[in-house]
């Protein structure tokens, strides 16, 4: 919906009807305090992985600031020449990304995936995304997550969510038997969702 939108004098901003005005709000974020973010930096550069799984990003360009303008910039450690992220379903612009050293030879999305309960709701909050990294000729598959927060209290979700990364585990292993299944899971080692995977 499109909204008449006034500034009140104390500075509200309030919307009068969609037929009076034709326009958008963009909404500005807040950055990280540089101390935090070359924190973050620095315990990249030590642990050096080959290959780095991100949650939680706001977009492709942010992570590739973060690998040339704090890892190689403001550390002087060496950079990641593979830097991927793919916008996934979360309103907020939260999503799932990947540096790597070793080429990145494709990506699947899951984007799209429904519920089996709900076919007309996405079921990935954020995304499944399916990186193939070519290791000495070798595919590998990382299977991004962020499943639904315990905040929010949704189990049934969760649930859902894991078993269906368990399909896309079973069906990425017919192509290559190197795949991991990574990220923020958002429960216990012992809980059912967990369990399915």
């Amino acid at each position: 919906d499109v909204y008449k939108i006034q500034k009140t004098p104390g500075g509200d901003v309030t919307a009068k009807g969609r037929a009076a005005w034709a326009g958008g709000a963009e909404l500005g974020q807040d950055d990280f305090e540089l101390s935090v973010v070359r924190n973050t930096g620095r315990v990249v550069s030590e642990v050096d992985a080959d290959i780095l799984l991100t949650v939680e990003v706001e977009d492709r360009l942010t992570l590739e600031r973060f690998n040339t303008q704090v890892l190689a910039g403001a550390l002087g450690r060496r950079p990641y020449p593979y830097v991927l992220l793919i916008d996934g379903n979360d309103p907020r612009g939260i999503d799932i990304g990947i540096l790597s050293r070793h080429p990145i030879t494709s990506v699947r999305t899951h984007i799209f995936d429904s519920g089996p309960e709900r076919p007309d709701l996405r079921l990935f909050s954020r995304d499944c995304p399916e990186f193939e990294i070519q290791l000495d000729g070798t595919p590998l598959v990382v299977l991004g997550n962020h499943l639904k927060s315990k905040f929010q209290d949704n189990p049934d979700l969760r649930l859902a969510q894991a078993k269906r990364v368990a399909e896309i585990y079973r069906a990425a292993l017919e192509r290559t038997p190197h795949v991991i299944v990574a990220g923020d899971l958002n429960d216990d080692p012992d809980s059912d969702p967990a369990t399915v995977l």
